[in-house]
């Protein structure tokens, strides 16, 4: 099991790639559709907002398990808003 040290200062962005997510895993561990996680993701204006320290923080405690695999089917309807 691979352990994570997070920087407070982290991005969003940053903390996906850490953890090997793709932008549509990520939005469906944060229970948002695929483009609201892409907004976070990408516009500074929502750093340090609820909804982005939320985010975060979702990412930060999430673990894959071994042979864990998030159904992509699921993710894409989840996804639709």
């Amino acid at each position: 099991m691979a352990l994570f040290f997070y920087n407070v200062d982290m991005t969003l962005k940053e903390i996906r790639i850490n953890k090997k997510l793709t932008q549509l895993e990520a939005s469906f561990i944060c229970g948002v559709p695929l483009r609201t996680y892409k907004r976070l993701e990408n516009d500074s204006n929502y750093k340090g907002t609820y909804k982005y320290e939320h985010a975060s923080n979702l990412l930060k405690d999430y673990q894959l398990k071994k042979k864990e695999k998030i159904d992509k089917k699921t993710i894409s309807v989840a996804g639709i808003g």
